[in-house]
């Protein structure tokens, strides 16, 4: 190698400080070269030493400075270094002898990548040969730890290697494509770790790709649905192998294994587990009579009677739904809408009114219906609470509360209905509870309350000023339930978020 200038960087570590020793061997002109030995052991007839035998040099006759100077290196923290130096004219060759026990992890830790490294003296040494009259340089130490400084030799000229074929194919297609214009002035202006994945990652990477896809393939394939114990545990499975790939796979986007890259691949890897184990897409059942189930219970939601009833019209809020259901008898000519106060009392059966509430608290979802049935003289309420449990631990609760108010608008004793359900290795768990109370006299009730909450109870008090007080603290509602519920028409509902106020129909 000819250059105008060789400079060897000799860093010691001297009370936790490092210092540095520069040994400057250069010619005048660009008439004259030095012509530089690395890996040469011992020196040749017309060469001389430098840096303790680190590399030998030969000028060509004339004039030659050598010079042994100390210096100061540009500290930028967290053992990485800058050199810039100016002293020199044309081409020069930079050695760098780093500290013992010290090492460069990678070959992007240098910058620009050092072109040769060697063991010297059970030291890391490595050069640049820069053609420029500036010389800008970085490099970032780390400890050598239980590393083996031979082999880590090997991959470090490997690499530089590999980044040197990977710049002349980059070149030849800048020029093929009429794109290489000169050099760029800010390259190496930014330490870049390009890290080589490991051997490690690359098997791990290949086993639990495999993992994963004979765990599909088998699900894919079974015939028969697969039991919910089997279905979580590969659930499990397929969750943990896609958090370690996760983990793995950003070696080969150059993430490397230092604390901060760490922490990236283990967020990653839990990210990637997380999203894979609670977000499974939902899957069409295998017997038709779920699907026409399920059918059955979209259409009956969604449908409407064909000639809608004038005493049925229901004023709702957006939050309450209400689904009118037809009975198995003969339809009959309903009594028209009172429009007195009184409650109304018929002697024939109407079509029950279902009014329903859903909450969601956490990883609890919580569903309640409330069917009022007007049958000759009497009421009766069939109450129905349905718990839904997420996740993998902990336990649900919901309830459903209803409290009927007399024609002086006094509460009764509430009917309660709960239900707590507890979570398993499927992650999703919903059971129900319902309650009927028949028999109620439509002559001594005039409306009620009710409401629902994921919790054991809700607990409405038996007068109407504890009443209101109640709703107040619980709700954070202020409202007059007697008032309320005077300005209702029969059947008529009206929602205040999780309860609701209803005149008898």
């Amino acid at each position: 190698m000819r250059s105008s200038s060789v400079e060897v960087l000799n860093i010691s570590e001297d009370g936790g400080k490092f210092v540095c020793q520069v040994e400057r061997f250069s010619v005048p002109s660009d008439s004259h070269e030095v012509v530089l030995s690395w890996n040469d052991t011992k020196k040749r007839r017309g060469f001389v030493s430098i840096g303790d035998d680190v590399a030998f040099v030969k000028a060509s006759p004339g004039d030659v400075d050598h010079q042994i100077v100390p210096a100061s290196l540009d500290q930028l923290g967290d053992n990485e270094f800058a050199w810039r130096d100016t002293a020199h004219r044309g081409s020069v060759i930079l050695i760098l002898i780093l500290p013992t026990d010290y090492i460069i992890r990678e070959i992007g830790y240098t910058s620009p990548p050092a072109t040769r490294f060697k063991v010297f003296e059970n030291r890391l040494a490595f050069y640049w040969d820069i053609g420029e009259e500036t010389t800008d340089l970085r490099w970032k130490m780390t400890r050598k730890g239980n590393r083996n400084l031979e082999r880590l030799c090997g991959e470090l000229n490997k690499a530089t290697l590999e980044t040197e074929a990977e710049k002349k194919i980059d070149q030849t297609s800048e020029i093929a494509n009429g794109s290489l214009s000169g050099d760029n002035p800010d390259a190496g202006d930014n330490l870049v770790a390009h890290y080589i994945p490991e051997l490690w990652e690359k098997v791990t990477v290949a086993t639990l790709a495999a993992v994963v896809l004979l765990a599909v393939l088998y699900a894919a394939l079974q015939q028969d649905e697969i039991p919910a114990r089997n279905f979580a545990l590969l659930r499990i499975i397929l969750s943990f192998a896609m958090g370690v790939m996760g983990g793995v796979i950003p070696g080969f986007l150059h993430v490397d294994l230092s604390f901060s890259g760490s922490i990236i691949r283990a967020g990653g890897g839990l990210a990637l587990g997380i999203v894979t184990f609670f977000f499974t897409p939902q899957v069409v059942p295998n017997d038709l009579s779920s699907i026409n189930k399920q059918v059955h219970s979209i259409k009956s939601k969604s449908s409407s009677p064909e000639e809608p009833n004038p005493s049925q019209t229901l004023d709702v809020s957006p939050t309450e739904k209400q689904v009118s259901s037809r009975t198995s008898e003969p339809p009959q000519k309903p009594k028209p809408r009172q429009t007195t106060d009184a409650p109304a009392t018929n002697n024939i059966r109407r079509e029950p009114v279902i009014y329903t509430k859903e909450k969601t608290e956490g990883s609890t979802r919580v569903i309640g219906n409330v069917k009022v049935i007007s049958e000759l003289n009497s009421y009766t309420f069939e109450i129905e609470v349905k718990t839904r449990k997420t996740g993998i631990s902990g336990t649900g609760k919901g309830v459903v509360e209803v409290q009927l108010l007399d024609n002086n608008f006094q509460p009764s004793p509430p009917i309660s209905v709960q239900k707590t359900v507890g979570s398993d290795l499927t992650g999703k768990v919903e059971k129900s509870n319902s309650k009927t109370v028949s028999n109620i006299p439509a002559d001594k009730f005039y409306g009620l309350i009710w409401g629902i909450k994921t919790s054991d109870s809700i607990g409405f008090p038996t007068t109407i000023t504890e009443l209101n007080s109640f709703i107040k603290d619980e709700f954070g509602t202020v409202i007059d339930v007697k008032a309320v519920v005077q300005t209702l028409r029969n059947g008529e509902s009206k929602s205040f978020g999780d309860f609701s106020v209803l005149r008898m129909p």
